[in-house]
């Protein structure tokens, strides 16, 4: 949990993707059943393009840790 509030804090892009769903929830609730499925559409392909990018930043994290760990053995 602490990785995604550093994470989200130094990332100016989650503010962006908060707004875009702040967005397509008033857009949701405003308009007819077609724009609606069209934004449905554009929110889920931006959540899986979001969550990959957080799984990126996860295995990135878990190779440092590994890295400064075999540092740290060689050093030893």
């Amino acid at each position: 949990m602490g990785f995604l509030l550093r994470l989200f804090s130094k990332n100016a892009l989650f503010v962006f993707f908060i707004f875009l769903q702040i967005i397509a929830l008033v857009l949701i609730f405003s308009r007819n059943a077609m724009q609606r499925s069209w934004i449905a559409g554009q929110s889920a392909a931006l959540n899986s393009w979001f969550s990959g990018y957080i799984d990126e930043g996860v295995s990135y994290l878990k190779l440092k840790q590994i890295n400064e760990d075999l540092v740290a053995q060689n050093k030893s």
